[in-house]
This record gives structure tokens, sequence and C-alpha cells, in this order.
């Protein structure tokens, strides 16, 4: 990663939009600050409430206004991850997109517009927001995911849907993508052809846009496809394609993960394990890295 990031380059400003969980932000505090050693300018534009994770650094931060926290910890999404039940999840978080995106991408807009960036990362769900910024703003953009299961796989069906024999399984990724897009087209890509004053036909990109740019086929290969995950991990070989880029871990260094957005029941947890007699066992969830 290091390698990847610290070429001698202009300086430059760069627009990173991440969304969700801590776990979904976190390593993109480590690019920001990766990039601001190497001289660059580095805003990152996220949900109000990883506020203190960025700044807490001195990682320039703008809220996107759109609070994740009460959606993803809600009833309706609980019984989602205890049903297990993937499309499900895509069904709400539809309804999420219709009635916070209009809101969310009028911040984004407005914050790319302000900034004027030179070149745009777009993180955990706005891989596909490659598309309109590249567009409307003439900037390179690049997606850049946690991990690589967004590729078609003919021979396995994506989010642990039950696969489909025969290599038959592009139909169900095709129904995947479509609720997705059918969702950020009624929520919040429905404000851009006003704000761009440009048709949506122009500006947004349909269903099978969204699988081509995620790499079943190499007519969006201009757009950089980052993933920061070791090549040796998970990695899905017989579909990545030569334009994907394996970065490893993003992590931030040890000295700069403390404060309050890094949780504060440090003497709790110390207690606890001190009068552990036998080796914890570790339950782990989003940016959480277990060194030993």
């Amino acid at each position: 990663c290091t390698r990847l990031l610290l070429i001698p380059l202009a300086r430059m400003r760069i627009i990173i939009l991440t969304f969700g969980t801590r776990g979904d932000c976190q390593p993109f505090v480590a690019l920001a600050h990766a990039l601001q050693d190497a001289g660059h300018t580095s805003l990152i534009v996220t949900n109000p409430e990883h506020e203190s994770l960025c700044t807490g650094i001195n990682i320039p931060f703008q809220s996107n206004e759109t609070p994740f926290q009460p959606f993803f910890t809600s009833r309706t999404m609980s019984e989602c991850f205890q049903s297990d039940s993937f499309m499900q999840f895509l069904t709400e978080y539809a309804k999420y997109c219709k009635e916070v995106g209009p809101s969310l991408y009028q911040n984004l807009y407005k914050a790319i517009e302000s900034f004027k960036p030179a070149l745009a990362v777009c993180g955990t769900m706005h891989w596909f927001d490659i598309y309109w910024i590249a567009r409307l703003f003439r900037i390179p953009a690049l997606i850049f995911t946690l991990s690589n299961p967004h590729t078609q796989d003919d021979y396995e069906a994506p989010y642990k849907l039950p696969s489909l024999p025969c290599g038959s399984n592009g139909l169900v990724w095709r129904l995947v993508f479509h609720k997705y897009t059918s969702g950020m087209w009624e929520g919040g890509w429905s404000v851009l052809p006003a704000l761009a004053g440009e048709p949506a036909e122009a500006i947004l990109p349909d269903s099978a846009d969204v699988l081509d740019m995620a790499g079943r086929t190499d007519r969006f290969s201009f757009f950089p496809y980052v993933i920061c995950e070791d090549v040796t991990n998970k990695s899905r070989g017989h579909v990545d394609k030569p334009w994907f880029k394996y970065t490893g871990a993003l992590t931030l260094p040890a000295h700069l993960c403390n404060g309050s957005a890094f949780g504060n029941q440090g003497d709790e947890l110390s207690a606890f394990l001190a009068a552990s007699s036998e080796p914890p066992i570790y339950f782990g969830w989003g940016a959480q890295c277990m060194l030993r």
C-alpha cells in the first residue's frame, strides 16, 4: 500500500467518499493519512458519526449529513442479519436510499463542487458514483473497495445466494445489481440531473453499466479498481481482471489509534483480560484488527 501511494506525484487535491460503519471509514482515514504524508491535500466526506475518527488525527472531514448508525442498528436490520437474507437487506437499503438519498447526494455534489478535487476516490457504497463524477466534473475517479466479492462470477451467485448449476448465475447477478441500481435511481441519484442540468440518461449508470464497472467486461477498464485486501487472502483469481490492483491492508499507525473514536473502555478491557485464566476468544467486527 505504501509503495502504491507514495509514488512521487504533483501535489493533488483528493476527495474521498465512503459510507457506512466505522469499519467502512477507518481504512479510508488511513488512506487520507498516507496521502497527506505524501504532500497531497485530502478531504473525507462520510457519515457524521465518524467525525472524531477523522479530525482526531487532523484529517479534513466533511459530513454528508446522513447518519448511518440508526438505520444499521434498527430492528428491521437486525431481522435482516438474523435471517441472513441479502435480498431483504437490499430491499431495506433501497427504502433507506429513497429516504435519505436526495439530501445525501446534494451534499456530495456540493462538496465536490466546492473542494475542486483533481481526483475522486469512491469508497464503500460510492463505487459506482465514479460514473457521474467523471462525467460531470471531468476528473479521474477510481473505485476503492475493501474486498472483492463484486465481480460477476457465472459459477457462483453473489452474497451467499443459492448458486445455479452450469455457469448460469449471470441471471442472479443481474437481478441483484438491478435491485441495487433501482434503489439508487429512486433515491440519491434522482437529484443529480437537476443539480447538473443534464438528462439522467447522460450521466447515470444502469444495472448493466454497474456490472461492467464491477469488472464483468473491460468497457470501464479505464477506471482503476483498487482493492484493499491481500491478494493471497480472499482474492477471486478466476474472475479478477488485469486492471484490478491489490494494495494489502490499509491500517493507521498504532500511535494514531487513540481517542474517543477508538473506544473508551480500555481500563475495563484490561481488567477483564487480567482476570482471565485462559486466553480469550475474540469476536471482532468492522475495523478492529487483532495484532496478537
